[in-house]
């Protein structure tokens, strides 16, 4: 959303030992010093300069607010359920707003319907060659037939996914789907079971304490237990309905009774439970009377032969792609185009210029935001609006100490550019023409949210933190001088 005037950003120094390899913490550890590192504008950018990030953009459902109201009804704001739910609560946030935006944006713009020229002009120039219509004639039919495999249980799948997020049922999941794993030599067992993975599976475990509490997890598990049962009886699992006894006359008030008692009674909550059953054979399972593990048991084979199903359709899905795109490659050199390529999670650099946007109309946003606006939005005691009091005083005083571009009287917080991004390239450097530090990219406008899916340069627009004010709070909030000393600053 915009204006934004968010300002948060860490600071890591990382140590090594005398050898500059990685090590385990030690007193005699030294810290990192890089063959190369960036220097930082304190000149920032002004309007339409050129800008670049680098970064590992990832790969380009309405039930997301149900969530967040269950959340929110059975953890009262300032409770303890509410502090272990906070995080949470901020990533369906996200997620929600993520997919409104994009949801508006297609039926506002015209992006379905240049993707369906795109399709029909690609399939004409396909059949009016015999060789392309040899080599390409079924890829597409293909690649749709997939998708829409695919997508064939999405309503039922969407569901479930949303109730796995149970912490106790996806813990015992995970515990039994462990201790299938370990029956087998480990050089055979499946990516995150693997000797090798424990550690990271161990902190798995061990970080449901800070995010659980009984009766949040078994109000969310009750609250979507209705819309299962609406699914048509072809769509429900049967050994999740047979656990839960689930017939046609659906007893809701049972079926939650069940669920409050299981949160009660289960052992799983505890932490050194959990990280016990790591060590358990198949065997104790399948003995087990823990209503979780239970669960899990009932579903084992379902859910195996799901992943199986999942992956051969995946597989498929991979070699009926790259045919679709080399015909589309074909199709955009005949044309004299470039294809654009989709982000897949490995290094990319977009560039772009510093840029505002008119998101509606009559309504025109201006590339920058100040730190006049922090003081302005402030409201003592507002969990989201309270600005912390130094930076008030410091924004009071202003000393701004060079960081204030002629013409604007005050810092640069926050600006905008038309960097392409998605998610994964939060906290990805931006930098100039000079390759040097000009600002943190950690969001984007809410109309870009649809980029994912077709860029338009009239409204994608990402989101910065400036460098300037990032130098500025060192220097005149936090006295971080010795930081600002290590740095190279470009003036």
């Amino acid at each position: 959303m915009w204006p934004r005037h968010t300002g948060d950003w860490p600071f890591y120094r990382a140590y090594v030992d005398g050898d500059g390899k990685p090590s385990d913490y030690s007193a005699d550890n030294v810290p990192f010093a890089p063959k190369s590192h960036l220097s930082v504008s304190a000149k920032g950018v002004a309007d339409e300069d050129f800008v670049m990030v680098a970064g590992y953009p990832g790969r380009t459902n309405g039930y997301r607010e149900e969530i967040i109201r269950v959340i929110e009804t059975a953890a009262p704001a300032g409770s303890e359920a509410r502090i272990k739910y906070q995080s949470i609560l901020a990533s369906l946030a996200n997620y929600a707003k993520n997919y409104g935006s994009m949801i508006e944006s297609s039926k506002r713009g015209d992006m379905l319907h240049k993707k369906r020229r795109l399709v029909a002009a690609l399939r004409q120039r396909i059949d009016a060659d015999p060789s392309r219509c040899q080599r390409f004639s079924s890829t597409i039919d293909t690649l749709q037939s997939l998708i829409a495999r695919q997508q064939q249980h999405r309503q039922r799948d969407l569901l479930m996914a949303y109730m796995g997020r149970n912490s106790m049922l996806s813990s015992a999941r995970r515990l039994l789907r462990l201790a299938h794993e370990r029956k087998l030599p480990d050089s055979q067992r499946e990516p995150g079971y693997q000797t090798r993975d424990m550690a990271r599976f161990r902190d798995a475990m061990t970080r449901v304490s800070g995010r659980y509490h009984g009766s949040v997890d078994a109000e969310v598990l009750i609250h979507f237990m209705p819309e299962y049962v609406g699914l048509d009886s072809a769509e429900r699992i049967m050994p999740f309905d047979g656990f839960f006894t689930i017939a046609e006359d659906f007893d809701a008030h049972r079926v939650a009774t069940q669920i409050r008692a299981m949160h009660a009674t289960t052992q799983l909550a505890d932490e050194q439970v959990r990280l016990a059953w790591m060590e358990r054979p198949f065997g104790d399972f399948e003995r087990s009377e823990d209503p979780f593990i239970q669960l899990a048991l009932a579903l084992f084979e379902h859910d195996l032969a799901k992943e199986t199903k999942q992956n051969t359709l995946t597989g498929a899905l991979q070699e009926a792609r790259p045919a679709y795109m080399q015909a589309l490659f074909a199709f955009h050199q005949s044309l004299g185009k470039t294809i654009y390529a989709d982000a897949n999670g490995s290094l990319r650099v977009s560039f772009g210029t510093v840029r505002g946007y008119a998101p509606k109309d009559g309504l025109l946003a201006t590339p920058f935001t100040t730190l006049a606006g922090i003081a302005a939005k402030h409201i003592e005691g507002d969990d989201e609006f309270d600005v912390p009091s130094g930076l008030l005083a410091a924004i009071a005083t202003g000393e701004f100490g060079g960081f204030d571009p002629q013409g604007f009287g005050s810092v640069p917080v926050n600006f905008l550019a038309t960097l392409d991004s998605t998610g994964g390239n939060s906290g990805s450097p931006v930098m100039n023409d000079q390759a040097q530090l000009v600002g943190l990219l950690f969001d984007g406008v809410y109309e870009s949210i649809i980029g994912d899916w077709d860029y338009d340069p009239c409204l994608n627009r990402s989101i910065q933190v400036d460098a300037r004010y990032m130098l500025w709070v060192m220097k005149y909030v936090d006295g971080a001088d010795n930081l600002l000393d290590e740095m190279d600053l470009v003036r």
